[in-house]
């Protein structure tokens, strides 16, 4: 029925996944044995305990925005890669305790997105037993986890920030350009307050004076006002009631330790409804909108029974609009498919289409177009700026997916009005290898026409030999038709493409 098909939504059917059936039976042992689970709408992961190293056998849609790990690459994996270097290990040997032993573990610690930025997660890990049991033997773990980085905040004292906390706070303020050169010198709440210009310069020597001015106008602005360190509604955090644990002791919990008889005040929940029908069964709201935002309405331990809202519910809209995690900002999670390649990535609700092509070529290493997926199901092709809003609000706070294919994009006819006559041989390939230019003297030398080579690969149809990754030295190469040259390809790219020199 509709439970069972909103669980199948969540699947990537990728190997080592649950299969759907099992999926269904699973949720059931688990509202039986936590029935508080219910109606959560937090990030969920689930272990198969009988299998060598307890691997992620399912992940919803959650988990994927909240550590921008797209599940296709986690399943079939142990979920240990959310640690980090930072990460405290004495709860680690908790959790590989927790789980050797089949007891419940509860605990606060730190993580790291697949984009490297830190975060504080609640964890709570419950064993789950075999059908219609509450003891014996552990066939799953469910495991529930909230970034509660905001709500905890790291501190009222900057200066005490460990150089994870920096990190946290670097991305949240907007400059999460700093964040990766930041965290590998190791620059802690003391370094951050005695940072110059120069020492700025040494440590992102690819940021750029503007970006160098506003990092420093608000560590100066951090250092007067530290209670505004994160610019959030101080009211919506206490509405959450998180309180963050003072000592070790008061982390950690463990086996009976554990609360497994009610909910935390700091997820967020699905509110039940009732139905004329049906009185005694919950109604989960379900998104009018693509499938992929109908996948995050609903988790791994949602009802199993449930109501499609019509198209036309705004109501409904603004319920799943309310569920949008406060610890996220601002931000929408995009979720970007392209052959074999999946980034999870997270951008300004407010983001314009320039801008994402942008990022999104940074991410691919060539200029992109996308789709994304409407209201009635149908792919439409993402354009301007008025068709990233349709998209984002098609998700309905949900992911955004969208299919992304190549765009050629030859060289101005500027470039190749000056490159044309050079007396040097020179092909210009994209980041997969694509030619995208070739100048009259190169095309003499491989004896191609444009109509032979122009967008092919250039292992395809000039030479097996070269090596793309090769750069700044010269390569010996044989050409398809048995004559030898040497290649050399250039350190610098050029809007993402490689120039190659050709000679005898």
């Amino acid at each position: 029925g509709t439970g069972i098909s909103r669980l199948e939504n969540q699947l990537a059917k990728v190997e080592y996944e649950i299969k759907p059936k099992k999926l269904q039976a699973l949720h059931e042992q688990v509202i039986f044995e936590y029935p508080f689970l219910a109606d959560i709408f937090e990030s969920v992961l689930i272990t198969d305990n009988r299998l060598p190293d307890c691997p992620i056998v399912f992940c919803n849609d959650l988990f994927e925005q909240m550590t921008c790990y797209p599940k296709e690459e986690i399943i079939g994996k142990n979920c240990r890669f959310l640690q980090g270097p930072h990460t405290d290990q004495e709860v680690v040997r908790n959790i590989r305790k927790a789980v050797d032993e089949g007891l419940e573990l509860e605990v606060e610690l730190l993580n790291y997105r697949k984009d490297g930025v830190p975060f504080y997660n609640v964890f709570l890990m419950l064993p789950v037993h075999a059908p219609g049991k509450k003891s014996g033997e552990v066939h799953y773990f469910i495991a529930i986890q909230k970034d509660i980085t905001v709500l905890r905040q790291p501190g009222s004292n900057p200066q005490a920030w460990t150089c994870a906390e920096v990190g946290m706070w670097l991305y949240h303020s907007g400059l999460g350009s700093f964040l990766s050169p930041f965290l590998s010198h190791e620059i802690n709440g003391e370094k951050l307050f005695a940072l110059t210009e120069s020492e700025l310069t040494f440590i992102a020597p690819s940021s750029t004076l503007p970006e160098q001015r506003v990092l420093l106008t608000k560590i100066t602005n951090l250092g007067l006002n530290p209670a505004r360190a994160f610019s959030i509604d101080v009211s919506k955090i206490q509405n959450f009631n998180y309180n963050h644990p003072q000592n070790n002791e008061e982390n950690l919990r463990i086996g009976e330790e554990v609360d497994t008889s009610k909910s935390r005040p700091w997820w967020r929940r699905v509110k039940k409804k009732r139905d004329s029908k049906t009185p005694r069964e919950n109604t989960i709201p379900s998104s009018p909108t693509t499938k992929s935002a109908r996948k995050d309405s609903a988790t791994s331990v949602e009802s199993s029974s449930g109501q499609t809202t019509p198209k036309n519910n705004v109501s409904e809209l603004e319920k799943l609009s309310a569920l949008h995690d406060i610890c996220s900002g601002n931000l929408i999670t995009m979720k970007t498919f392209y052959r074999k390649k999946i980034f999870v990535i997270q951008v300004p609700n407010t983001i314009t289409y320039e801008l994402l092509m942008d990022q999104l070529m940074e991410l691919y290493q060539f200029p992109v177009k996308c789709k994304y997926k409407d209201l009635d199901e149908d792919w439409l092709l993402l354009e301007d700026d008025d068709s990233v809003e349709a998209a984002i609000l098609c998700s309905a706070g949900g992911t955004v997916s969208l299919k992304v294919s190549k765009k050629f994009k030859p060289l101005s006819k500027e470039k190749q009005l000056y490159l044309n006559p050079l007396p040097v041989a020179m092909a210009v390939v994209d980041a997969e290898g694509a030619i995208v230019y070739m100048n009259r003297c190169a095309e003499l030398l491989v004896d191609q026409e444009p109509h032979e080579y122009m967008r092919r690969k250039l292992k395809k149809c000039i030479t097996h030999d070269i090596d793309l990754q090769v750069t700044g030295v010269h390569q010996d190469i044989v050409l398809l038709t048995g004559e030898k040259l040497k290649a050399y390809i250039t350190p610098e790219q050029v809007e993402f493409n490689r120039v190659i020199l050709l000679s005898k």
